[in-house]
């Protein structure tokens, strides 16, 4: 089975000792162009994780090698532009949207989440397609349900 995380600071604390705890996973797929050409920032994560845990990176133009992990994994990324093709590749029915910083041109969703109107049409064809979109930082937390209309354009 594959959870698909969206979040703009991919790998921290919260995944390694909550999230993985709680889904009973030991491994980790981050999905990430920057990150994946950049050597340095990869070989720091795989210091910092826990001994039980296995992580691999991947560009999104790999997705399909990705999805050949056999094992249950957290899939981790950043781009809401790609999630439709992850929900698609990995064949899941639900995306946590956890944490997407505001900018210019970003609309306050909630607390945590800020989008682009293009960032909106991509959620709001996967909550057409009866994906479930929701945002939740910890397993213990409430999940809050994404819900565009409320959105004033």
């Amino acid at each position: 089975m594959f959870y698909l995380r969206c979040d703009d600071r991919l790998l921290h604390g919260q995944i390694f000792y909550k999230w993985l705890k709680y889904l009973n996973l030991q491994r980790i797929i981050i999905i990430d162009e920057m990150l994946y050409h950049n050597q340095v920032e990869k070989q720091i994560i795989l210091m910092a994780k826990p001994k039980n845990c296995d992580i691999s990176f991947y560009d999104i133009s790999d997705l399909s090698k990705a999805k050949q992990e056999k094992q249950d994994c957290l899939v981790l990324f950043r781009s809401i532009i790609d999630s439709s093709r992850l929900v698609n590749e990995f064949q899941v029915n639900e995306i946590n949207i956890a944490f997407k910083k505001g900018g210019i041109g970003k609309k306050k969703i909630l607390n945590n989440v800020f989008l682009s109107d293009k960032e909106m049409e991509v959620l709001q064809k996967l909550i057409s397609n009866e994906i479930e979109v929701y945002s939740q930082i910890l397993p213990t937390d409430e999940k809050y349900y994404i819900n565009l209309d409320d959105v004033k354009k």
